[in-house]
C-alpha cells in the first residue's frame, strides 16, 4: 500500500495518496473467491484529468493480483468520488466523470461536425473533441416559483388615451 501511494504520488498534480487494499481470503470450500477491492483517497492541485484517474485505477489494479479496474474507487481530499468502485462499470472501467466527459466530447463532436460539414460538405472534415473537465467547479442556476408568494413576478401596465374635440375646435387628451 505504502509503495503504491509513493508511485501515486508521482503523477502529475497529486500532492499525496493513500491507499486502502481488501484482500480477502479464499474460503476452503467456496465455488467463487471474493474479489479484492482498493480505495485510494488523493489531495490534488486543481483538477485530475480523466486519463490520470484512469491511470491510478489501471496501476492499483495491475499491481494487486485479481484486482480488476472497477473495484478500484477513487475519492479526493474534498470528499468528491473521482471513480466509483462500489459499482460495476462498463468494460472499459468509465465512471460516472468519465461517462459525462465521453458524453460531453461526442455532443460537442457532433455539433462541431454539423457547423464543419455546413461549410466544407459532409463527411469531408475530421473533428476530435478532447475535453477537460473542471470538478471543483460547480455553477448552478434554479427559479423557483411560488403560487403562494405574494411577491409580484412580472406586471403590466397597459395606458390608454381619448382625443376628444370641442366647438370651437380644441382638442383635449384625458388619460
Amino acid at each position: 500500500e505504502g509503495e503504491l501511494a509513493r508511485t501515486i504520488r508521482a503523477i502529475d498534480r497529486i500532492q499525496a495518496a493513500r491507499v486502502h487494499l481488501v484482500l480477502p481470503e479464499r474460503p476452503l470450500f467456496a465455488r467463487e473467491a471474493p474479489e479484492p477491492s482498493a480505495s485510494i483517497v488523493v489531495r490534488v492541485r486543481g483538477s485530475l484529468e480523466a486519463q490520470q484517474i484512469r491511470a491510478v485505477r489501471h496501476l492499483v489494479a495491475s499491481a494487486v493480483n485479481g484486482l480488476k479496474p472497477q473495484r478500484v474507487s477513487i475519492v479526493d481530499e474534498r470528499g468528491r468520488l473521482l471513480a466509483d468502485g462500489a459499482k460495476d462499470a462498463d468494460a472499459n472501467g468509465a465512471s460516472g466523470f468519465e461517462d459525462r466527459q465521453i458524453g460531453l466530447e461526442r455532443r460537442l463532436r457532433g455539433q462541431i461536425e454539423d457547423v464543419v460539414a455546413g461549410i466544407v460538405g459532409p463527411g469531408r472534415a475530421r473533428v476530435q473533441v478532447n475535453a477537460e473537465l473542471d470538478l471543483n467547479r460547480v455553477e448552478s442556476r434554479s427559479e423557483t416559483f411560488d403560487p403562494e408568494s405574494r411577491v409580484v413576478r412580472s406586471a403590466q401596465t397597459r395606458t390608454e388615451s381619448a382625443v376628444t374635440g370641442n366647438a370651437d375646435g380644441q382638442v383635449t387628451v384625458g388619460n
